[in-house]
């Protein structure tokens, strides 16, 4: 299995900073959330955001002639 990488992480105080109180939603509720958020940026943008931050590294780039 190759080795995860954490891209973005959900907490309680994040909801806070959206004006909302994070103790009447329980742990079961987060991770609902956190999941739902996850799957929404892996449609809308995670690729572009990959290439985007990953052009940087040029010793990235999968030499097509080898």
């Amino acid at each position: 299995m190759q080795k995860e990488f954490v891209v973005c992480v959900l907490s309680r105080d994040d909801l806070k900073e959206i004006g909302l109180n994070p103790d009447s939603l329980s742990d079961s509720a987060m991770k609902k959330i956190a999941s739902k958020m996850g799957e929404s940026y892996c449609n809308n943008g995670f690729w572009e955001d990959l290439r985007f931050y990953t052009g940087v590294f040029e010793e990235t780039k999968i030499d097509k002639n080898e």
